[in-house]
């Protein structure tokens, strides 16, 4: 009997994935680094848009699509575009992969290299909203507005930036 795959990052709870090794490897699980369901809201009725795992750039690109499989199966019984997004750490730079045939037709392709303002742009698309639609153009101003603003000060009864 084959051995199943141990945890490589160890920064999670390790405890359960240990135990669910010995489960068998007939009981194949696999953890997710950080799932999301992208949806849209209008007038209290909520339409999901996208299934998206994010990965930092630093994980290592994992070629084995094997544990993609099952929110595959999901999205495509659901119609739903599935996407892993790989980050920068300093959140300008993205790299969209599609996953399954719904992500393809929405991207255009099987993967796609994007800055920040693309890829606030091209969530709003998967919303229905136009790429340069106002509510994305407002997003972006938002984020630089804040951006511009800097983090606010750890101690302000100190005075000055503490960062």
């Amino acid at each position: 009997m084959g051995e199943t795959a141990r945890e490589r990052n160890g920064w999670r709870d390790e405890g359960i994935s240990r135990r669910h090794r010995l489960w068998g490897v007939e009981c194949q699980m696999t953890d997710l680094d950080f799932p999301v369901l992208e949806y849209y809201c209008e007038h209290r009725v909520v339409r999901p848009v996208a299934i998206i795992e994010y990965k930092n750039d630093h994980a290592k690109r994992d070629d084995n699509l094997l544990p993609y499989g099952a929110l595959r199966q999901i999205s495509d019984c659901a119609n739903l575009p599935f996407f892993v997004v790989r980050y920068s750490s300093d959140f300008k730079n993205y790299l969209v992969i599609a996953m399954n045939k719904w992500g393809e037709l929405r991207l255009s392709e099987k993967e796609r290299a994007m800055t920040e303002e693309t890829y606030i742009r091209f969530l709003y698309y998967l919303r229905g909203y136009g790429a340069h639609s106002k509510e994305a153009e407002n997003a972006i101003t938002r984020l630089h507005s804040e951006e511009i603003r800097g983090q606010p000060t750890l101690f302000p009864a100190l005075g000055g930036d503490q960062n």
